[in-house]
Parts: C-alpha cells; sequence; structure tokens
C-alpha cells in the first residue's frame, strides 16, 4: 500500500516591464512531493518525489507591441528537479515532444537509432512503454490519449537544443524519415506546452497507475541497449507461464538500457497471494537479466530491497572491500544504516 503526501507546491511571479507597451514575466513552479510504502516485504519505504503534482518549473514569458493592434508573444519554460537541480531537456530552452506509436521494441531500438543519428546529442529522453503500461495509464492516471490505434509499443521521445528552427526541421524530418521506413506506425508531435505536459504526465503517472490494478512485482533492470529487446521478448513469456494470467507492464528509458519490468497481478486475483510469490518472480527476471550481462538494480540502486541480491551476485572480494571503506568513513554506522550493505 502506498500513500503519498504533497509537502510543497507554490508559485511565484515577478513582472517587469521592458518599454511601456511591453512586458517581460519571470514566473515558476516548486513541487514536491513525500511518497511512503508502508509495506513492501516487510520493510516500510520513505522517498521525496520532485514532480508528484505538475512539475517544478520556470520560465519567462512577455508581449512586445508591434503597432496596429499587433503584438508579438513568447513564452520560454523549463522544468527542474527539485532533489538534484538538474533541468529538464538536457538544461536547454527549446525543446520538441513527440508520442510515436510502434509495433516491437525492435522497431523502438531502430527508431532510436535514427533518431541519434539524425539529431545526435540533442535527443536528450527515450521513454518506451508497452501497451499494459500505457493502458494503465490512460485508465487510471487521468491523462488524455495521445494517440489512437491498436500499438503494441509507444516511444516518449524529446529533443532539445538552444536553436529552436533547426531542432523544429530536423525533429519532424527525423520521425517523416521513420514513418516512409516503416519503422513507426504513427506519430503526434506536442504543438503546445500543454501538449506536452500531457505526453509527460502519462509517462511519469505509470508507477502510480499500476498501483490502481492491484497486486506489483517490480524488476528495476538494466541490459545493454541492444539487448532490451531480447530482454523483453524473453522475461515476457517466462513470467506468464509462472503465473497465468499476469500482466507484464513494462517502460523505461530505452537511451540507458534501463526498464522498469513490473508485473500485476492477474485480473481478480488475490492480491496477498501474488505478493507472496515476489521473491521466485524475481529470480526468474534477474536471472534472466544476468545471462545478458545486465544488472538487477539500476535507476533506484541497492537500498534495503536488494541487499540480499547485492550479496548474491557480487564477488565475496568486493563486498569485502565495500564493508572495509564503509567501515572507515562510518565506523558507528550512522550513515545511512541498513542500506547496501
Amino acid at each position: 500500500m502506498k500513500k503519498h503526501v504533497l509537502c510543497l507546491a507554490a508559485s511565484a511571479a515577478c513582472a517587469a516591464p521592458a518599454f511601456a507597451q511591453n512586458s517581460v514575466t519571470l514566473y515558476g513552479v516548486i513541487d514536491e512531493g513525500f511518497n511512503y510504502t508502508n509495506n513492501v516485504l516487510g520493510n516500510h519505504n520513505y522517498e521525496l518525489a520532485s514532480g508528484f503534482a505538475q512539475g517544478s518549473r520556470w520560465g519567462l514569458k512577455g508581449a512586445e507591441d508591434l503597432g496596429n493592434g499587433l503584438k508579438a508573444v513568447f513564452q520560454l519554460e523549463n522544468g527542474f528537479d527539485v532533489n538534484t537541480g538538474r533541468l529538464n531537456q538536457g538544461g536547454r530552452m527549446f525543446g520538441r515532444q513527440a508520442f510515436v506509436g510502434l509495433s516491437s521494441p525492435e522497431d523502438a531500438l531502430k527508431l532510436l537509432r535514427l533518431m541519434r543519428e539524425r539529431l545526435g546529442a540533442t535527443v536528450t529522453s527515450f521513454e518506451l512503454i508497452g501497451r499494459n503500461a500505457y493502458d494503465i495509464g490512460i485508465r487510471h492516471g487521468g491523462a488524455r490519449t495521445p494517440l489512437e490505434g491498436a500499438h503494441e509499443w509507444f516511444v516518449l521521445v524529446e529533443a532539445s537544443s538552444q536553436a529552436q528552427s533547426e531542432l523544429d526541421e530536423a525533429f519532424a524530418g527525423a520521425l517523416e524519415a521513420a514513418l516512409d521506413k516503416g519503422i513507426i506506425e504513427d506519430a503526434t508531435i506536442a504543438a503546445s506546452l500543454e501538449q506536452r505536459s500531457a505526453f509527460w504526465e502519462l509517462r511519469e503517472g505509470l508507477s502510480e497507475a499500476q498501483g490502481k490494478e492491484g497486486g506489483s512485482i517490480k524488476h528495476d533492470v538494466s541490459v545493454e541497449v541492444g539487448r532490451v529487446p531480447e530482454f523483453i521478448r524473453e522475461a515476457t513469456p517466462a513470467v506468464e507461464a509462472f503465473i497465468p494470467g499476469a500482466r507484464v507492464v513494462a517502460f523505461g528509458h530505452l537511451g540507458d538500457g534501463n526498464i522498469h519490468f513490473n508485473v500485476s497481478q492477474p485480473v481478480g486475483a488475490d492480491k496477498q497471494a501474488f505478493l507472496d510469490r515476489w521473491e521466485a518472480m524475481n529470480e526468474i527476471v534477474h536471472g534472466i537479466v544476468a545471462r545478458l550481462g545486465g544488472s538487477y538494480s539500476a535507476e533506484h540502486g541497492i537500498g534495503q530491497l536488494k541487499r540480499a541480491l547485492l550479496a548474491r551476485f557480487k564477488d565475496p572480494a568486493s563486498l569485502a572491500v565495500m564493508r572495509e571503506i564503509k567501515a572507515a568513513l562510518d565506523p558507528n554506522g550512522v550513515m545511512n544504516p541498513g542500506k547496501v550493505l
């Protein structure tokens, strides 16, 4: 059971006129939340969650009188993570986002390669979303449907640059080339800040939305980027065979090889009975990850939940060195006790 408490949501704006008929406004919103999970394998878990309600952001907007009743209006906006200070869009002010429908993880990998070939380092986000995850996000997350059609997989891709005109042409051209090559089935480019926010609302709300489908066994894993489709193709039938009716809810950062390979309980199943098989399910998924040369701990680290996995997969010599470093830096064991080691 997970409870969310929104700790802080504040906004501030100030305006400074440049000329009598012109104005520029600096505005911002700070959005920070606190997550408390009261029972995960018998443990409590606490974490800060930046952007829980609407996302922290700052921006500039203004208008300039052109005469004859005409005005030039502009708005520049960027988001940031309160916990880390990291800027969205790679810290760049101009960004383009598209929601893409395609048939397979293999096609998503082809799209990633094409976008990087054409756009280079301006590709700042590439989020893979499976059909089950997409449907759950729409059903419970309150997000609008970005694309119609029976697509099996989706990608949210974002590119960012300091030069808007060059980015617009290159971004649209890359998607058009992908459509011509049959890599993607459909795509829509965000035409406003509201559409961009709607795209990210769907992606960022997936974990919360999945909790409304009952029990969920989670795996935060990573493999080489080129092996992500192979992992998904092997792990999906393995967990479905282990628990018939179980639903794979896969999504994550394809550009980093990091996949949240979560498994929702069968519809109508007993939640606790499903969760009681957590460790056995982990054994299946983590075994496949290990065979593919990946990691059972990707984005969220070891913490408390994966200490046993660390002891199992890490060689004894490395663990001994880690303990010696820990003892030297924290002889009294007061720094983050009970975590990792």
